[in-house]
């Protein structure tokens, strides 16, 4: 059976030497995070035994002070003492607490037998999760008050939509608006378009031209049309929409009596000449016209 061979220098290879260097430093840093968040949590273990091993301590200085003390007392106020003191192979009645001592150091060490710098990280941690989800009236998404830039007035827009006064308090673009305006509309009109297409708006000379055009750009007004309309223009207008009408009509009755359309030359029914047949076709059509 073959074996699988791969290039050991290609960079997707899994077993590159680069690639292996990448996951033993990933392993690296992620032992490093975890003995990061280990280390409040044996700190915090390392100061509850240290503060145990001082109590039994203190416990076994004071058992050393009281036997040293009880050389120079009489037989019976010693037999009293030891009456007193609980016994420890004597059977007790009631629950046995086996980690008494260290909860009694976990109590002294730290508040309550809990890690203070331990709590107050998990409450902020807590706290930041919650704030990730929690949005109040008027806040934005990092948690403060301020109004976010999209919401904001623009000042340069603002500034602009303004038209700047004059020294009079007059707009100094109303006057260009208005001018722009009427030039349109007088540009729009259709009694415009249809004297330049009679042939009534004729060139103007060049000095009448030049002003016009001097006057438009500088807003002197535009040029004013002829306000009379010559009877001519009107009987010519009508001419031509008889002529279109009749022409319409003509093609509306060809369309309803095909039969009575004028009939088509040869040349109007014959194909292309890189036709393989053309004789064939032409014969066909004749045929169909015969039969009609």
């Amino acid at each position: 059976m073959g074996k699988l061979n791969i290039l050991q220098h290609k960079s997707w290879h899994v077993y590159n030497e680069v690639n292996r260097a990448k996951v033993r430093q990933d392993e690296e840093n992620a032992r490093k995070e975890d003995e990061k968040k280990k280390e409040p949590a044996l700190q915090a273990d390392r100061e509850a035994r240290l503060t145990l091993l001082r109590k039994r301590a203190q416990s076994r200085r004071r058992e050393a002070g009281d036997l040293s003390s009880a050389v120079d007392t009489p037989p019976l106020e010693a037999g009293i003492r030891r009456a007193q003191l609980p016994d420890a192979d004597a059977p007790h009645s009631g629950y046995i607490n086996l980690f008494a001592d260290a909860a009694e150091a976990a109590a002294g060490g730290t508040q309550g037998g809990k890690n203070k710098d331990y709590e107050d990280e998990k409450k902020a941690k807590e706290k930041a999760e919650a704030d990730r989800y929690t949005w109040y009236l008027g806040e934005t998404r990092d948690g403060k008050k301020d109004t976010p830039w999209y919401a904001a007035p623009d000042p340069i827009s603002a500034a602009r939509s303004l038209p700047p006064e004059g020294p009079l308090g007059i707009k100094i673009g109303e006057k260009k608006r208005a001018q722009k305006d009427e030039r349109r509309k007088v540009r729009d009109d259709p009694l415009t378009t249809v004297l330049k297409g009679t042939g009534k708006i004729g060139k103007a000379s060049s000095k009448e031209t030049g002003s016009h055009r001097r006057g438009t750009r500088f807003g002197k007004g535009a040029r004013a049309l002829p306000t009379s309309q010559p009877s001519s223009t009107i009987e010519k207008l009508r001419a031509e929409r008889l002529r279109r009408e009749a022409e319409e009509r003509l093609k509306t009755e060809q369309l309803l009596n095909p039969s009575a359309a004028p009939i088509r030359h040869e040349k109007e029914t014959s194909f292309y000449n890189s036709q393989f047949n053309p004789h064939a076709t032409r014969s066909r059509l004749e045929r169909r016209e015969r039969n009609r």
